[in-house]
């Protein structure tokens, strides 16, 4: 399993998604960023979000 806490990327946001895979997670990190007025996941913020994804 993956996980990744919103909290991690420096947003006061409780929001914490996990899968099975990187690629799942990442789609659903994609849905909740526009919570937060991000409308697209550039590569650049990709690398970023995927260096906080943790194993469990």
């Amino acid at each position: 399993m993956k996980s990744f806490k919103c909290a991690d990327m420096g947003f006061s946001c409780g929001w914490t998604a996990s899968a099975s895979s990187e690629k799942e997670l990442m789609q659903k990190i994609a849905g909740h960023a526009p919570n937060h007025g991000i409308k697209e996941i550039t590569s650049d913020l990709a690398a970023k979000v995927k260096s906080k994804i943790k194993d469990q």
